[in-house]
């Protein structure tokens, strides 16, 4: 990305042609809304092009309104692709999705299927979806309710957990229903995959809007993913053509009847063919008739009461053998799926994982390692487990076709990683001294009484203990918490601190009494909502002015420059002031709404210090809270001053 940028502004100040100077139309240097992004690092939007780095190799150019017209362009094409393919296999019998046909000629024996049961495996995918996806949110909320910061330190083991867990109930739901004692189906991965782009189509339709109306190209990646399951539903469909006619499964039924047909519990029925005995063959090799003697006799006579004359005998028992699949047909699935091509889910397999891999893991780890500590400045943590939930079903969705015939072992050895990484996750503590948990500090000195408050916000689980077992002058004194005004999301924890001195005293002289002179100001009331404020800070370089209500209208008189407009048309509660040179005086007018029932206005003037260099000198409280944070905690700075030094005033 840094050597395309540089050669891009080498090329752009090499040129010292006129091409693009044009005296009507957008003046030069006007660029058009596009995204860029690197497929291993980032994305951007901004008024650009679409640039996209694979592997530091390639670098493509898309423009943003090119990226709108490619998506609509994937969302029509495809559907009417999908649309005429289903309705060319329909008029020639072959859909044998969401078919029930009879088969003709109907089999010779009752124990073989009637039907195509082309209905099998519909459900299974937005089954396993909804209890796989739904799992991943239950997770994501269970982990933010015990213990929301461990993706601080650990986004590792969060992902491992949401992906083992997605995989291991998503391979539960679609193995077992595939299972020959369930349901079995060759059209299973074909219904998977069909409602997979069905369900990536709706996604599509959500990315074109966001793209048109918001010009948010960040959805840029589930075109590759719905690119490569498009191309794989509709090879599902293309590997019908091989199939006979629904109308015509004489050849296929007459050889299935003669051979090995289904038993009532996984065993075949003896066949025609098979040397059982005949009911009179039966009758000849039996002993003569007694009171015992039951009234029907043969292999075929009517079991009317369970238990009593049991179907078949011994000799009927020893024909009865394990079932055994024809040839061409796995396990129990249609007799009709031994024309399917076997080596489909293959080239399927490449179109549908690996590209989309790539892709979505590349976006999710890039939000992960962004998102995963924010929750220290008052974010939602909430929010970090949800988007890394749904990541992790967008990385193992394009795979879960193939997931019913993957081996059990695998999945229990997943299943037995997702079980360890949620106990970690749960009970592990989230800091350590690599990883650790960001806390502000910042100390408040009223200045006409000498009274100060030492401030540390930071997340409400930790802040407090932080404060009450680690700061010594905390020891004895009963601390503060609430909610901070600053930060929303986090807490405030304010105890009574060692005094600051921040402005050079005289010797002997307690700080307390010179703070009076920190900040001078001088305040006039112009009459009709105005007034006049000049002021200045010793030792400091910057200011600020509060005020209880908005004001309107900010002028400050001078040589200052004021750049635009600097208070908004809602007005504004807070002005601040810069300048270069120390101890700067600054004369500021200043309007408000004024009424009969409120005319006057309350405010603080405030100045700010953030010399830290000799801490333990100028600000004992941060020299402590320093010196005695715990190991896997470290203080920043709340605002723009460590210390803040005010005097209130009113008009």
């Amino acid at each position: 990305m840094l050597g395309s940028s540089l050669e891009i502004l080498e090329a752009a100040t090499s040129d010292t042609s006129r091409e693009f100077d044009h005296e009507a139309g957008n003046p030069a240097g006007t660029g058009h809304d596009g995204v860029w992004f690197d497929c291993m690092h980032n994305i951007q939007t901004a008024s650009m092009l679409l640039m996209m780095v694979v592997f530091g190799r390639a670098f493509g150019l898309l423009r943003l309104h090119s990226l709108f017209a490619l998506t609509i362009t994937f969302i029509v094409v495809p559907f009417v692709v999908m649309a005429l393919t289903t309705y060319f296999l329909y008029i020639n019998s072959k859909l044998y999705y969401l078919s029930n046909t009879p088969l003709y000629p109907q089999p010779n024996s009752s124990n073989l299927p009637k039907t195509t049961r082309g209905w099998r495996g519909l459900f299974r995918f937005p089954v396993a979806f909804v209890i796989a996806s739904g799992a991943v949110v239950g997770v994501a909320f269970l982990v933010n309710k015990v213990n929301p910061m461990i993706a601080y330190t650990s986004q590792c083991s969060v992902w491992a957990m949401f992906l083992s867990i997605w995989w291991s109930l998503a391979w539960f739901v679609l193995r077992g229903a595939d299972a020959d004692t369930v349901r079995p189906t060759a059209l299973g991965r074909g219904y998977a995959f069909i409602e997979q782009w069905l369900l990536w189509w709706v996604v599509l339709i959500a990315v074109a809007v966001s793209i048109d109306r918001a010009q948010l190209a960040s959805g840029y990646f589930t075109l590759i993913s719905y690119a490569g399951v498009f191309l794989s539903a509709w090879i599902s469909l293309l590997e019908l053509c091989r199939l006979p006619k629904k109308s015509n499964q004489e050849a296929q039924s007459s050889r299935l009847s003669q051979g090995t047909s289904y038993g009532s519990e996984g065993h075949s029925q003896v066949a025609a063919s098979d040397t059982l005995p005949s009911d009179g063959e039966y009758e000849e090799a039996t002993e003569e008739a007694t009171e015992d003697t039951p009234f029907f006799r043969g292999v075929s006579r009517p079991t009317t009461f369970g238990g009593y004359a049991r179907r078949g005998n011994d000799a009927a028992e020893e024909c009865e053998e394990e079932y055994v699949a024809p040839e061409g047909i796995y396990g129990k699935e249609q007799p009709w799926s031994k024309d399917l091509p076997t080596w489909v889910w293959i080239i399927q397999f490449f179109l549908s994982v690996p590209v989309p891999l790539i892709f979505t893991a590349s976006v999710g780890l890039i939000l992960s390692t962004a998102l995963n500590q924010t929750g220290a400045d008052g974010s939602s943590t909430l929010t970090i487990y949800l988007l890394m939930g749904i990541l992790s079903i967008v990385l193992l969705l394009p795979g879960s076709p193939f997931y019913h015939r993957i081996s059990y072992h695998i999945t229990t050895f997943i299943f037995v990683v997702f079980i360890g990484t949620l106990i970690y996750n749960l009970t592990a503590f989230p800091f350590s001294e690599k990883y650790r948990l960001k806390v502000y500090f910042q100390q408040s000195v009223e200045l006409e009484t000498g009274i100060n408050t030492a401030y540390l916000v930071g997340h409400p689980d930790f802040v407090e203990n932080i404060v009450i077992d680690y700061m010594p002058s905390a020891q004895e004194q009963q601390v503060t918490v609430g909610p901070d005004p600053l930060r929303v999301g986090l807490n405030r924890v304010s105890w009574n601190a060692q005094s600051p001195v921040v402005v050079p005293g005289i010797s002997g002289i307690p700080p307390e009494v010179m703070m009076k002179d920190w900040v001078q100001y001088n305040l006039t009331d112009l009459g009709k909502g105005k007034a006049r404020i000049s002021l200045h800070g010793r030792n400091t370089r910057a200011c600020k002015l509060q005020f209880s209500k908005p004001v309107v209208e900010v002028g400050v008189s001078g040589d200052h420059k004021m750049l635009g407009k600097p208070v908004p048309s809602q007005g504004s509660v807070e002005v601040r002031l810069w300048s270069r040179t120390w101890e700067q005086r600054w004369v500021v007018d200043f309007a408000w709404n004024a009424t009969e029932e409120a005319p006057g206005l309350k405010g603080k003037v405030i100045c700010l210090w953030s010399d830290a260099n000799d801490a333990r000198a100028e600000i004992p409280a941060l020299w402590e809270v320093e010196r005695f944070l715990p190991s896997w905690a470290v203080a920043s700075k709340l605002a723009d001053g460590l210390v803040e030094g005010w005097r209130p005033f009113m008009v």
